[in-house]
């Protein structure tokens, strides 16, 4: 029973990094197949991959179960490892953890820029506003997020094999941030493309004094700039 808390850790990752994959896969439908993406996008494939999602990985859960778990310093006592008895369970799960995450976030990569290669091919005038915009966002950040994310869990097993306790140290403390960036991807295009999400946000924590005073230095800057070239055009008749 004790080796679930260890075996969340390896669980939560893996089922995060599908879910992402998902989101990309619907994108990529959804801009690739405008008009015919309810056949791929619809209510029972949603469910049965939200069901696939939580399921298939529940495997790591069950090998984890009858495992006995210790508490462990670092070697600069800096941060506590929570880690099981069994070395080669340690090792294997690890590694099952690290592999899936490349895996999927390389996909995911290959996904959103296929997506972003798409967008611009079929919306060139991009400074125009349209609805592809908010899709074209989400796929850059997510693409930013996801290749950082496979760049610390390469990094993470490149410490395991090498035994290299600074570039572990290092890959331990970004791991967590990098899996955030992953889960709060969707969260940062709704704040930057929905105003209504953008002003919630800021009227919870007291943010929209500090908003405010930018959007109107954002605003000067842009009707100076706009009166600076009205001045120097020129009529040609």
């Amino acid at each position: 029973m004790p080796g679930l808390i260890y075996g969340f850790s390896v669980y939560l990752p893996v089922t995060i990094v599908f879910g992402q994959f998902l989101i990309a896969l619907n994108r990529f439908f959804m801009i690739k197949f405008p008009f015919t993406y309810t056949k791929f996008v619809n209510l029972r494939v949603m469910v049965i991959s939200v069901v696939f999602q939580f399921l298939l990985p529940s495997i790591l859960l069950i090998w984890s179960f009858n495992q006995n778990i210790q508490a462990n310093y670092t070697y600069d006592n800096s941060s506590t490892v929570i880690e099981s008895t069994d070395v080669n369970y340690t090792m294997n799960s690890v590694l099952i953890c690290i592999i899936m995450c490349v895996f999927w976030s390389i996909v995911n990569v290959i996904l959103s820029a296929l997506s972003i290669y798409f967008l611009t091919k079929v919306n060139k005038k991009m400074n125009e506003k349209s609805k592809e915009k908010p899709l074209l966002t989400h796929s850059c950040i997510q693409t930013t997020a996801q290749t950082f994310l496979a760049i610390v869990a390469s990094l993470q097993y490149i410490s395991f094999i090498t035994g290299d306790q600074i570039m572990e140290t290092i890959a331990m403390h970004l791991y967590p941030f990098a899996e955030d960036a992953v889960s709060l991807s969707s969260a940062i295009v709704l704040f930057c493309v929905c105003k209504q999400v953008r002003e919630q946000f800021l009227d919870f924590y007291h943010l929209k004094w500090l908003w405010e005073k930018y959007e109107t230095k954002f605003n000067n800057n842009n009707t100076k700039q706009t009166v600076k070239a009205s001045a120097n055009s020129i009529d040609l008749v």
